[in-house]
């Protein structure tokens, strides 16, 4: 079985189970896959609160306040 990976990653698909056991791994450059870099928003949910400032474990049906990491409040609406 042959597989298609991302230049940059080939050494690590060649040592990890399952792409090991492939008879060839293809490198495949980004101007081949038409994909460009992807960024990570670092930023992240810390406390998840109702409408009427209970603060909650996880997100619930209805609209939601999240305070994020970097301080900035959004307001989420779960259906």
């Amino acid at each position: 079985m042959n597989s298609i990976y991302p230049q940059k990653s080939i050494g690590k698909y060649e040592v990890k189970e399952p792409w090991n056991t492939f008879a060839q791994i293809i490198p495949i450059t980004e101007e081949e896959t038409g994909i460009e870099t992807i960024k990570s928003d670092t930023t992240h949910s810390t406390d998840i609160y109702t409408l009427e400032g209970k603060q909650l474990p996880n997100l619930k049906k209805g609209i939601n306040i999240i305070r994020m990491s970097d301080g900035t409040i959004k307001k989420v609406l779960v259906k």
